[in-house]
């Protein structure tokens, strides 16, 4: 897969943020705005993420059940599974 340049990134961005700030007429505006299938569908994913993201329940962790070693390694203390 290549990188997307740089030009479309920032269009592909614009687009994101103002079809966020749009939630009754989003559909509308990404039809009249986006120039072509495939940057609209670039968009409706990020925005799709973006929904499913804010929808998810967060989930709690406790501090006491993870342990840091320093050495970048994580997981449960010794003697917990």
């Amino acid at each position: 897969m290549s990188a997307m340049p740089p030009d479309r990134w920032r269009q592909v961005s614009h687009l994101y943020h103002a079809a966020l700030a749009r939630e009754d007429d989003r559909a509308a505006f990404l039809d009249l705005e986006c120039a072509g299938d495939a940057m609209r569908h670039e968009v409706q994913s990020l925005v799709t993420m973006e929904e499913s993201m804010r929808q998810a329940p967060m989930r709690q962790i406790d501090p006491k059940d993870h342990h840091y070693d320093g050495a970048g390694q994580r997981g449960l203390p010794e003697g917990r599974k």
